[in-house]
């Protein structure tokens, strides 16, 4: 259980991020010298460290009898997790051999970490073991090559490299530093480059820190609220900053833009018309309004509008927060939207190109779109460059919610060496370059327009162009693999001891029959 206080440690609202290299040693230390109730021991730690890490959603900005809801799947996400967690020590406690040990335990919670962030309809990557180090730019560079799960890799080979030096078996002594040294050597050389990119420019963050009261309220009057509010916040980064780019968090505007039903939405011009005015793009949050067959669907989008006016493009966000903004599957069995549990009913988009202006094409995630790293990967191989990430946090309220869910983008820009523009409507919002750096920030509920520059880049990493999430899909096949093996290993002992002792009265009769 020690571990699981560790592992909540190393992420906000502590940050005490370099804590995970040793976060998984006394779990681990326990599992290799005491082989019974490994299991329970892992998942108790995962209990611990899950619930913790997870509070926040017992504080969403939700009432009546949606609170109830919310709290079992608190705890049945809790135990699901924690699963993960309790299988990962059983696996780990049928090795022997130490280097055998340390390669086991980084391919088996590496398979784990990229099986339970797979599909846009159940994956939750919240919690990944490598977030914890994203304020810590010298460790986290090697996800330029291998993404997020080659830096969960090696953390899971230092930890139980750590571990072995604490029991009484003799240990690889080069493995450790080969470990530390090689990461942090990389880690120094890609520090040092100053690669901004092929140009740049300004950029303007709107923080408006809208409430969820006035955010929440669907009148009419409530709606030009938050409409002037905005459009005051546009005309300030305009005549203030001059920035080339004014950017607004999701779902901040209170009409679609230029909606294909101007009849439903008649407020549908004004952003556009602004950025006429100025003669400004601009990237705005909106929910929208699509046929599906003979019913109309809502969308959480983003429009980008050109400085004549003009609708550039959009994105519709794909990877909806399962439970929150939709069910789960249920595009494919449509009887399962008559559930009600206080979600929203989004529509799914699709994954297509990203929006341009003026040469430049982003690379757009909304929310929770942030946390899969495939998803920007797809982005930035379709002519991305620079990516961008608009989310409203104040449903977390004051938690760590909002902190830990900054940090995974952090890693998306690293991963695909792009700048990074983080719009949130209460915080936190920066830019971040593309080695992890944050350049510019924000705090959470300070109601500002931030303003930095950021540069656009062509080139590809070797993470983007090359080798993807190739480490997570190769250690989940090593992990099925392995557990075949096991499978068939044990039923061929079955196997033969039952033929064994099936012969055995067979080799006595002869000796029988001579007494006789």
């Amino acid at each position: 259980m020690l571990s699981g206080f560790l592992l909540y440690l190393s992420f906000p609202p502590l940050g005490l991020g370099p804590l995970i290299l040793i976060a998984f040693v006394p779990l681990m230390i326990s599992v290799y010298t005491e082989k019974k109730r490994s299991f329970v021991r892992g998942f108790l730690t995962g209990s611990v460290f899950y619930s913790l890490l997870l509070f926040w959603i017992n504080k969403l900005a939700v009432t009546g009898q949606i609170r109830i809801f919310l709290f079992v799947g608190y705890v049945f996400l809790c135990i699901y997790l924690s699963l993960y967690m309790g299988l990962f020590s059983l696996i780990l406690s049928k090795a022997k051999k130490q280097l055998y040990f340390i390669l086991l335990s980084a391919v088996t919670w590496t398979a784990f970490e990229f099986i339970r962030s797979q599909t846009s309809q159940v994956g939750f990557p919240w919690g990944m073991t490598a977030y914890s180090l994203a304020r810590s730019p010298l460790l986290i560079q090697i996800a330029s090559i291998g993404g997020v799960y080659l830096l969960v890799f090696w953390i899971m080979a230092v930890n139980s490299a750590v571990a072995l030096l604490f029991t009484k078996k003799r240990t690889p002594f080069f493995i450790l530093p080969f470990l530390l040294i090689s990461n942090t050597f990389y880690g120094v050389l890609c520090l040092r480059r100053e690669d901004n990119g092929n140009r740049m420019f300004s950029v303007a963050i709107v923080q408006p820190n809208i409430s969820q009261d006035l955010k929440g309220e669907e009148s009419e009057i409530a709606r030009l609220q938050r409409m002037h509010i905005l459009l005051e916040k546009f005309s300030v980064s305009c005549r203030e900053s001059g920035a080339d780019l004014i950017v607004l968090p999701e779902t901040s505007w209170p009409w679609p833009v230029k909606s294909i039903y101007p009849v439903i939405t008649p407020h549908s011009e004004p952003l556009a018309d602004t950025a006429k005015k100025y003669s400004t793009p601009i990237l705005a949050g909106a929910q929208d309004i699509v046929q599906l067959g003979e019913n109309y669907r809502p969308t959480n989008s983003v429009f980008l509008i050109e400085k004549d006016g003009t609708l550039a493009g959009r994105h519709d966000k794909i990877y909806l927060v399962p439970f929150g903004e939709h069910i789960p599957f249920d595009d494919v069995f449509p009887f399962l939207t008559k559930i009600q549990l206080g979600q929203s009913d989004y529509l799914p988009g699709k994954n297509e190109k990203p929006p341009c202006s003026d040469g430049i094409c982003f690379g757009i995630g909304i929310c929770y779109e942030s946390a899969f790293s495939q998803y920007f990967r797809g982005l930035v191989l379709k002519g991305a460059g620079v990516l961008i990430n608009v989310t409203d946090d104040q449903w977390f309220g004051k938690t760590a919610g909002p902190e830990q869910h900054a940090d995974m983008f952090i890693l998306r820009a690293v991963e695909n060496r792009r700048w990074g523009v983080r719009c949130a409507n209460t915080g936190v919002s920066y830019i971040v370059d593309p080695w992890g750096r944050i350049r510019v920030s924000t705090s959470p509920y300070e109601e500002i327009i931030l303003l930095g520059t950021v540069g656009v880049r062509n080139d590809k990493s070797p993470y983007s162009f090359l080798f993807g999430d190739l480490i997570g899909l190769f250690s989940a096949l090593c992990l099925s693999f392995l557990v075949l093996m096991s499978i068939i290993n044990k039923r061929r002992k079955r196997c033969m001891m039952s033929s064994s002792s099936e012969a055995a009265p067979e080799a006595t009769s002869p000796r029988l029959k001579a007494r006789e």
